[in-house]
């Protein structure tokens, strides 16, 4: 009811809620539950929530024009709604939403399949490629990295594609190349965690330890939960020899591991 009256505010928390206690277990509502939580989501601008959202019908092969819009808009961070998309953007959103179902699904190889032809399709459409790399991050941070240059070649102002690029390199391991995305995003944006963890670590594993070191204790101290940070700790401790300290942080991360 709140949805309808377009009372989003309270309607995700309430349909949060409605989740978080066996609603969306229910095959009667998990339908209309999980997804007017995605709508609500998406509006919220927590499009890796509205994704998550989605995979539950994607494991389950459920799909519909409207969800695949709005699978589309999740990824490609807009707050819209699918029926508030023009009819010269549906196309658009479709063809994302189709990609990202197919690998939200598991089909890797079709899903690279689609996102493709939508590169090809749509060569200059911003977040097109942030929205792949996302999806890839968790899976291969260097094909994600590809992803999110390409984005930044595409649009090099999207100030949300260049922080997780550099995240994506030291999650990587390639410090070098993350150093100078990192030193700008977090000129653009230095009170986001990411883009302080990747420069603060991108800065210790080149060499100037004592300021990559400062960095992560600082966002530790702001979000003592952020593992990491602790793991990024860890490592730099242990290349300036501060083996207690190394020790301490291996410890809170095996608490913090999921």
């Amino acid at each position: 009811s709140e949805f309808e009256l377009a009372d989003y505010s309270h309607s995700l928390t309430d349909l949060e809620t409605a989740v978080e206690h066996g609603a969306g277990t229910d095959p009667h509502h998990e339908q209309i539950v999980r997804y007017h939580l995605a709508l609500d989501l998406t509006r919220a601008g927590r499009f890796q929530d509205a994704l998550d959202q989605y995979k539950v019908f994607a494991d389950k092969g459920l799909s519909d024009p409207q969800m695949l819009a709005g699978i589309g808009l999740a990824g490609m961070r807009s707050t819209s709604f699918p029926t508030e998309i023009g009819e010269s953007d549906r196309p658009l959103y479709l063809a994302a939403g189709n990609a990202g179902f197919a690998f939200l699904a598991g089909d890797t190889l079709k899903a690279d399949e689609l996102f493709q032809q939508a590169f090809t399709t749509y060569p200059k459409v911003p977040n097109l490629h942030l929205f792949y790399g996302m999806l890839l991050f968790k899976h291969d941070p260097l094909l994600a990295a590809d992803q999110l240059q390409q984005e930044l070649t595409v649009d090099p102002g999207n100030d949300s594609a260049r922080p997780l690029l550099a995240y994506a390199l030291v999650i990587a391991g390639e410090y070098s190349q993350a150093l100078p995305v990192a030193e700008k995003a977090y000129a653009a944006a230095p009170d986001m965690e990411m883009a302080q963890i990747s420069l603060g670590r991108a800065l210790g594993e080149t060499g100037d330890l004592p300021h990559g070191i400062e960095m992560l204790e600082k966002v530790v101290q702001e979000d003592p939960t952020d593992l990491e940070a602790h793991i990024g700790l860890a490592a730099l401790y242990a290349r300036a020899g501060r083996r207690e300290d190394a020790y301490r942080e291996r410890m809170l991360c095996l608490k913090l591991a999921p």
